[in-house]
């Protein structure tokens, strides 16, 4: 009983497998139809709209034919490749029935294929074939000159007659007798250019011998006074070796909390780089450091001038 059952069941499966194929097949079938509908009446209308008439369009799935009786081969292939253009087309063949002209398809070239000619040729038969669109080309035929094969491959060195105009400088002691060599040309040694000067020796501490850059209590803006100090140190810069680099130390005195004095700092060196690149002096050539209240020059602070005097800036050279 169970084995009739499973007999039945494996029938009913088949049967089922069956059924949806042959529905698939109808469906691919209408798809088909479908597509081939689509590209049909979009390329008729293509070639409307061009003002190409009396084409007639077949499609066999995403593969077009175009077909024309006595038509102008130009238009027919004009024809062709607008519908090959079209999305959805794959291949598209051309044929005129009056001419027997066939249009050419995508992987071809835009050549015109003719009838043969009874006529006799008198044109050459290893005539070269041709791809374009004129199918007879003519042979051109032009007069070249090859050197015989036996001709020895190097010429023995011949001396040539010395221009009067370009004759080479005579050297005196070898000059023949009775000529003066004081009209014999003369050449003259080429001009040497000097070795460049080498780069001025600049202290490590390019403030030595210029008038210190001072600031007023607690700011670090720079006075326009200071202004031909400021011009000297970039020139001095500009002047030295250009893979140089330059640390700007600036520093405060002793009034106030270390941490304010230290920020202040940082400013003033800051505002002493902004000040030299404002006059050239390349920004990657430039360092800034704040030390704040730990390198006074004087101590301890006991007057007003002392104070002035370790608010101070330092240029000196990065090793």
């Amino acid at each position: 009983m169970s084995g009739e059952l499973r007999r039945a069941g494996l029938r009913l499966a088949i049967f089922g497998i069956i059924g949806a194929l042959g529905v698939g097949v109808v469906q691919l079938a209408a798809i088909r139809d479908h597509v081939e509908d689509d590209l049909t009446e979009r390329s008729v209308e293509t070639l409307a709209d061009a003002g190409l008439t009396g084409f007639e369009v077949r499609f066999s799935g995403r593969d077009g034919v175009i077909s024309a009786t006595d038509a102008d081969p130009a238009d027919l292939e004009r024809a062709v490749g607008l519908v090959r253009d079209l999305r959805g087309v794959r291949v598209v063949k051309g044929t005129n029935s009056g001419t027997g002209v066939a249009a050419p398809g995508p992987s071809s070239s835009a050549s015109t294929t003719t009838e043969p000619s009874t006529e006799p040729s008198t044109e050459p038969s290893t005539r070269p074939s041709s791809t374009s669109r004129t199918t007879t080309t003519t042979p051109t035929t032009s007069a070249t000159t090859t050197a015989p094969t036996s001709a020895p491959t190097t010429a023995p060195a011949t001396s040539a007659p010395a221009d009067p105009g370009t004759a080479a400088p005579t050297d005196p002691s070898t000059a023949a007798p009775g000529t003066d060599p004081s009209t014999a040309p003369t050449t003259e040694p080429p001009a040497t250019t000097p070795p460049p000067a080498p780069a001025p020796e600049l202290p490590a501490d390019l403030m030595e011998g210029l008038p210190p850059i001072t600031f007023a209590n607690a700011k670090w803006k720079i006075s326009a006074d200071q202004d031909p100090t400021i011009q000297a140190i970039a020139d001095r810069i500009l002047s030295s070796d250009p893979a140089q680099v330059w640390l700007i130390r600036a520093h405060t005195d002793t009034v106030g909390p270390k941490p304010d004095n230290l920020w202040l700092s940082n400013m003033r060196a800051m505002e002493v780089c902004k000040e030299l690149v404002e006059r050239g002096v390349p920004k990657e050539r430039l360092q800034t450091q704040g030390v704040g209240e730990l390198e006074p020059l004087v101590t301890p602070e006991l007057t007003p001038a002392d104070r002035a005097a370790n608010r101070r800036v330092q240029v000196v050279r990065v090793p």
